[in-house]
C-alpha cells in the first residue's frame, strides 16, 4: 500500500497551499467554447489560451494542460466534446510515442501535431507535402518528381525514409511495392479523413518496433462522424497548368443509442501533367561554362544521329562518328552535338487516384468495444522520359551487313582480313516517341480488434491486421539490348533482300546507319514492351493490457498518481514477390525474387509520477519502456535478435516551466526490401577516374578496378555522367543500432496569456547502418586503397556504362556511421483581440515551428573520414542512394503561420491565414576543401554552383463559412508561393546525380518548382 495513506493529507493540494480552483472537466468546458467559437478552427495550439494561468487539470499541471492543446492542437479532438461541443468527462487518450492513456499530450519527447485545418489552410491534397513543409522532414518521392517510383514517402531528420515508422491510429501501414522501397505509401492515407498528425522525432523503437529510429508519424482518423459531408478542391498554377483535382464524400451514423459508429468514405484525386519545358529552369539540361560565370544548356551524348564509337580504330585516330545529319548514308566527324532530353521528361506527372474505407466500432459494455477499418486505395501515375535507345551499349556488327555503306564500313572495320566491327552505340530512338511507364499500385489495409475494461484500472486490447500493396509496371518504347544486337548482325536472302542471320523470334534488320531509315517493323521487334509485377504483404496480431495501479494506491508517496504500464507482445509476417518479365530479366538484369521474414515482439512501458504539488516540484516524472524482439528471416540459417530500450523523465518546479529528456536505444533490423530487393541495374550520377584520353588515376590504380594496360587512355567517359550501378538485397544483415537523446525545455508563463514555447535539443547517432556504399566511394576506395575492387565489373572495352553487365556492384550491406545533433523551436500564441482592447473581432493565433542543424555526419564506411554537412549540398551531402535524391541540408529551416480567425463580430465565419516558409542557403560540398570524402578529381572549384540561396515562401489562405442557419457549408481559398519564387538551378557538374532520374535541375523535394500556386475549396456537412 502506497505510504501516503500513512502520512494522511501529504498528497491533498489544499494541505499544500495548493488551490484546485478547476477541474479537469472545467477545463474541458472552456476548451470547447473556445473550439466552437473558432468556427474555422485553428492551425495549431487553439485553446491553451482559455484555461486561467493557476488552474491545473485534476491529476495534472497546468503546463500539462496547457501543452496538450498547444502541440495538439485542441479541437474537439483532444478537448474532448460532444457533436454539440458539450464537454464530456476526461478520458485518458494514447499519445503518440507510448501506449499508456493518458489525460495529457505532454511527453519526455518532442511532440508536434498538426490538425486537419492546416489541410485546408495549405491547399494540399497529398498529406506528403503538408509534411514536407515541416522543417524536421522532407519527402522522397511525389507527384512533382520524376522517378521510376509511385511511392511517396516522408524523411524525418534526414535520416531516410526507412527510418522513418508511419502508423495509421497508432498502428502500422503496410510497406510499399516491391521496388519502390520499405517505406509506407503515403499516397494511401485519404487526406480528407485524416483529423490530426501527429509527429514525433525521437527514437521509438521500444514502443512500436523497428523502424522508428527518426521518429514517427501517425495519422489520426474520423471515426466517428455523423451526417454526410462533401469536400471538393481545384487547383491551377498562374500559369494555367499543373491543374489538380480532389473530391471526397464521408457518410457517418451513430447507432446503438451512440454506442456504436460507422463512418464510410470514398475520395479522387487527380493531377494533369506538365513538362519540364513549361519552365525556364527546367526547359534544358544546365552545366557551368567553360569560364564558370553562367550555367549552360548541356545535353545526352546519345543524340538521334547515332554517334558510334569504333574500338577497332589505330593508335592517333578518333574513335567517334556520327550519322550525316543531310541524310545520306555515311559517317562524317564528331561535332559535338548533344540531346536536350528535358522537353520529354514531366515536371508534375499525370496521376489519378481513387481511396473507399471506412470505419466501425461498436461497444457493448465497458469490458467489450469492436472496432475495425478497412482501407483501399487504386493509384495510377504516367511516367514519361525522353526517348530511348542505345545508350553506348557494346555491340558487334559484321563487316559484310548489306546496311552499312562502302565509306562506313571503312570506319567500322579498318583492319585487313576484319569480319566483325566492335562498336559502341549511342542512338536516341526518336522515332519511337519518348518512353513511357504507366504505374499501378493497388493497397489495402484491414485491422479488426476488441478492447475494454478488465477490472478497475486494467484494460485490454488485442486486434489483428493484414495489408497488401500490388505494383504493375508497364513499360513502352524502350530499346532491348538483346533485340539490337540479333538485328544489327545482317545478310541477304537469295533476291538481295536484307535479312537476319539470325530470324529467330521474327527478328528484323535494324537499319541504324541512315537517319529516317526505322520502319515499324524494326520499332516492334527491338522495342518490346516490358512487364513488372509483384506485392508486398504485412500481417500483425497484437495484444496488449494496461494497468493504472494509482486505483490500488501503489505509487510514489510524495504524487497523487500512481504507477502505469502496459505490457503485451506482436506477432509481424511480412513478405515480398517480384515477378519482371522476360524482356526485364535479359535486358535489364532484373530477375523474380521472393522472401519473408517474421518477427515476434515482447514489450513493457512504465510510468512512475515520483512527485507532485511539492516546494520547486510542481510535477516529476519518471518514465521507461522495453522491447525484445526474435527474427525469422527465410533461407537464413540463424535468428536474429534485437532489443530496444527508453528512458525519460519530465519535471516541472514551477506551473511555468518544465523541462523533459529522454534516452532511447533504438533499433532497426532490415526490413523486406532490404533483405530481398531484386537485383537490378540502374545509373548514378558520378565519372569514371580511368576513362578518357588524360585519365585522372593512374594505370596501377586503375588496373585494380580491372582496367587492361591496352584500355588505359582509350576507355569512354560515361554517358552524360551516368554510370551503371547493380543493386540487390542481403539476407545476411543485421540490425541497426541508434541512440537517439533528446533534451528540452517547456515555457507556459502566466503573465503572458495564450503562449507556450518547447526547444528541444537532439542527438542522434546510427551505427552498423544499412544502405549501400555510394558506387563513386566504392570506385574510388578501389583504385586509392585498393578495397572493393570486386564489386567493379568493367564491359569488354573497360567502360562502366553502357549494356546490363557493366557495373559497380553496391548491395545492402551493414557499414558506416550517421550523426546528427540540432535544435527545435515550436512557438505557439493565441490571444483574443478582445482581451487587447481591440474589440470583439475575433482571435489571432500565431505558430513558429524551427530547426537548427548543427551536424550532420555519414561515414560511409567505419574508416571513412568524415565530413559535417550541415550547411551544404552537393555529391557527398545530397547522395543519399543510386537513384534517391537526398535534400539540401540548411542550417536554418523554420515554417511560421498568422492566423486571424473571426467567428462572429462584423464578418462572421471569415479566417484569413498567411504562412512563412524559410529554406536557409546552403553550399557546394565539393567547393570546401575539408571535404575529404571526395577524390581529387572531384574537388574542383564550381564557382556558379558555389550556393544555393536562401528561399522564403509565402502562402495566404482564407475560409469563409456561409450565413446558412441549418447547414455547414465553408469555402477556402489560397494562393500558394504568393511572390512566384522559383527553385535554385543547379549544374550537371554539381551533383550529377539529380539528373540521372531527370529532376529538372533542382531539388523537387524541397523547393517549390510549379510557381505561383491558386486553390479554390469547398467542404459541406449535412448533419
Amino acid at each position: 500500500m502506497r505510504f501516503a495513506r500513512c502520512v494522511k493529507g501529504l498528497g491533498d493540494p489544499h494541505a499544500l497551499g495548493g488551490a484546485m480552483k478547476l477541474s479537469a472537466q472545467g477545463q474541458l468546458k472552456l476548451a470547447a467554447k473556445l473550439a466552437f467559437a473558432a468556427g474555422a478552427g485553428l492551425v495549431l495550439g487553439q485553446a491553451h489560451a482559455a484555461a486561467p494561468a493557476d488552474a491545473p487539470a485534476s491529476g495534472a499541471s497546468a503546463p500539462e494542460a496547457n501543452l496538450k492543446v498547444a502541440q495538439a492542437g485542441a479541437t474537439a479532438t483532444t478537448a474532448t466534446t460532444t457533436g454539440t461541443g458539450t464537454p464530456v468527462q476526461l478520458q485518458g487518450v494514447e499519445v503518440t510515442g507510448s501506449r499508456i492513456k493518458q489525460p495529457t499530450l505532454t511527453s519526455s519527447a518532442a511532440l508536434q501535431s498538426i490538425n486537419d485545418t492546416e489541410l485546408q489552410f495549405e491547399g494540399t491534397v497529398n498529406v506528403d507535402s503538408l509534411l514536407a513543409n515541416l522543417p524536421s522532414a522532407s519527402i522522397t518521392s511525389s507527384t512533382a518528381v520524376s522517378t521510376q517510383s509511385s511511392v511517396a514517402t516522408v524523411n524525418l531528420r534526414n535520416l531516410g525514409p526507412g527510418r522513418t515508422l508511419v502508423l495509421i491510429d497508432g498502428k502500422r501501414v503496410v510497406p510499399g511495392d516491391p521496388q519502390g522501397g520499405p517505406a509506407a505509401n503515403l499516397n494511401f492515407i485519404p487526406a480528407a479523413l485524416v483529423e490530426r498528425t501527429d509527429v514525433l522525432t525521437g527514437g521509438a523503437s521500444a514502443v512500436y518496433g523497428s523502424d522508428a529510429i527518426s521518429g514517427v508519424v501517425n495519422f489520426i482518423m474520423k471515426k466517428d462522424f455523423d451526417g454526410f459531408a462533401i469536400d471538393g478542391q481545384w487547383g491551377r498554377t498562374d500559369s494555367g497548368d499543373a491543374t489538380n483535382y480532389n473530391v471526397n464524400l464521408i457518410w457517418g451514423s451513430n447507432y446503438a443509442g451512440g454506442d456504436g459508429n460507422v463512418t464510410l468514405y470514398a475520395g479522387y484525386t487527380r493531377f494533369d501533367e506538365l513538362k519540364q519545358d513549361a519552365r525556364d529552369f527546367s526547359v534544358s539540361n544546365f552545366a557551368p561554362s567553360k569560364d564558370g560565370t553562367k550555367l549552360i544548356p548541356l545535353g545526352s551524348g546519345t543524340i538521334p544521329d547515332a554517334r558510334f564509337v569504333s574500338y577497332d580504330q589505330p593508335a592517333g585516330s578518333s574513335p567517334y562518328r556520327i550519322l550525316d545529319p543531310n541524310g545520306s548514308r555515311t559517317f562524317v566527324a564528331d561535332d559535338g552535338r548533344t540531346f536536350n532530353f528535358n522537353p520529354f521528361n514531366l515536371l508534375q506527372r499525370p496521376e489519378k487516384r481513387y481511396t473507399l474505407g471506412g470505419f466501425a466500432h461498436r461497444s457493448f459494455n465497458e469490458h467489450a468495444d469492436v472496432y475495425g477499418s478497412a482501407m483501399f486505395m487504386t493509384d495510377s501515375l504516367n511516367n514519361q522520359f525522353a526517348p530511348g535507345g542505345t545508350f553506348f551499349n557494346n555491340f558487334t556488327i559484321n563487316c559484310d551487313n548489306p546496311l552499312v555503306s562502302a565509306q562506313q564500313r571503312q570506319f567500322l572495320c579498318p583492319n585487313p582480313g576484319q569480319t566483325e566491327a566492335n562498336v559502341a552505340i549511342g542512338k536516341r530512338t526518336v522515332e519511337f516517341g519518348p518512353r513511357q511507364e504507366d504505374l499501378r499500385n493497388t493497397e489495402y489495409r484491414i485491422v479488426f480488434g476488441l478492447r475494454g475494461a478488465i477490472v478497475k484500472g486494467w484494460s485490454y486490447d488485442v486486434s489483428v491486421q493484414r495489408g497488401e500493396t500490388t505494383l504493375t509496371q508497364d513499360t513502352l518504347n524502350d530499346v532491348s539490348t538483346k533485340q539490337t544486337q540479333q538485328a544489327l548482325q545482317v545478310t541477304t536472302d537469295s533476291s538481295g533482300n536484307p535479312v537476319c542471320i539470325d530470324p529467330s523470334g521474327g527478328c528484323v534488320p535494324l537499319d541504324l546507319f541512315q537517319l529516317g531509315a526505322l520502319t515499324q517493323a524494326q520499332k516492334n521487334f527491338v522495342s518490346l514492351p516490358e512487364l513488372r509485377q509483384g506485392n508486398t504483404v504485412e500481417e500483425v496480431a497484437s495484444a496488449s493490457i494496461t494497468g493504472d495501479l494509482g486505483q490500488y494506491d501503489v505509487g510514489s508517496p510524495f504524487a497523487r498518481r500512481g504507477i502505469q504500464f502496459a505490457a503485451g507482445s506482436e506477432y509481424r509476417r511480412e513478405t515480398l514477390d517480384f515477378r519482371p518479365d522476360q524482356i526485364n530479366q535479359v535486358d535489364n538484369q532484373i530477375f523474380p525474387v521472393s522472401g519473408r521474414f517474421n518477427v515476434r515482439d515482447y514489450f513493457g512501458e512504465l510510468q512512475l509520477p515520483i512527485a507532485e504539488n511539492l516546494p520547486f516540484v510542481k510535477s516529476l516524472q519518471f518514465d521507461t519502456a522495453y522491447r525484445l524482439s526474435n527474427y525469422k528471416i527465410a533461407t537464413r540459417s540463424s535468428e536474429l535478435f534485437t532489443h530496444t530500450y527508453k528512458f525519460g523523465l519530465r519535471y516541472n518546479p514551477i506551473q511555468d516551466v518544465g523541462f523533459r529528456a529522454s534516452w532511447n536505444r533504438a533499433v532497426r533490423a532490415p526490413d523486406i526490401n532490404e533483405l530481398f530487393f531484386p537485383s537490378s541495374v540502374q545509373v548514378f550520377g558520378g565519372t569514371d577516374p580511368c576513362a578518357g584520353p588524360t585519365p585522372t588515376a593512374t594505370l596501377a590504380q586503375c588496373e585494380r578496378s580491372g582496367v587492361a594496360p591496352a584500355q588505359f587512355g582509350n576507355i569512354a567517359q560515361c554517358s552524360a555522367n551516368q554510370c551503371n550501378v547493380r543493386l540487390g538485397g542481403n539476407r545476411n544483415l543485421d540490425a541497426e543500432k541508434a541512440i537517439t537523446r533528446q533534451a528540452g525545455i517547456v515555457l507556459t508563463p502566466r503573465f503572458l496569456k495564450g503562449f507556450t514555447a518547447t526547444i528541444d535539443y537532439y542527438n542522434i547517432i546510427v551505427s552498423n547502418a544499412i544502405g549501400t556504399l555510394p558506387p563513386q566511394t566504392i570506385l574510388n576506395e578501389c583504385l586509392q586503397n585498393n578495397q572493393f575492387c570486386n564489386q567493379i565489373q568493367r564491359g569488354v572495352n573497360g567502360q562502366l556504362f553502357g549494356g546490363p553487365e557493366n557495373f559497380i556492384s553496391t548491395n545492402n550491406i551493414n557499414t558506416g556511421l550517421i550523426k546528427e545533433r540540432g535544435v527545435d523551436f515550436d512557438l505557439n500564441y493565441s490571444r483574443y483581440l478582445m482581451d487587447l482592447g481591440l474589440g470583439d473581432n475575433g482571435r489571432v493565433d500565431f505558430n513558429f515551428i524551427g530547426t537548427y542543424l548543427n551536424a550532420f555526419e555519414r561515414k560511409n564506411t567505419p574508416t571513412s573520414p568524415e565530413f559535417n554537412c550541415a550547411g551544404f549540398f552537393g555529391q557527398v551531402c545530397s547522395n543519399v542512394s543510386p537513384g534517391d535524391i537526398g535534400s539540401p541540408l540548411p542550417r536554418w529551416r523554420h515554417k511560421a503561420r498568422l492566423t486571424w480567425i473571426n467567428p462572429m463580430g462584423a464578418v462572421p465565419g471569415f479566417a484569413l491565414s498567411l504562412q512563412w516558409r524559410y529554406f536557409g542557403e546552403t553550399s557546394l560540398d565539393s567547393n570546401n576543401t575539408n571535404n575529404s570524402q571526395l577524390n581529387p578529381a572531384q574537388r574542383t572549384f564550381d564557382r556558379i554552383d558555389a550556393k544555393l540561396p536562401t528561399k522564403n515562401y509565402l502562402d495566404l489562405a482564407m475560409t469563409y463559412r456561409l450565413p446558412i442557419p441549418t447547414q455547414d457549408v465553408t469555402l477556402r481559398f489560397g494562393i500558394n508561393n504568393l511572390g512566384a519564387e522559383g527553385p535554385p538551378i543547379v549544374g550537371d557538374t554539381a551533383i550529377p546525380a539529380l539528373n540521372s532520374s531527370s529532376n529538372a535541375n533542382t531539388f523537387p523535394n524541397v523547393f517549390d518548382t510549379l510557381g505561383r500556386q491558386f486553390f479554390l475549396g469547398i467542404s459541406a456537412n449535412f448533419r
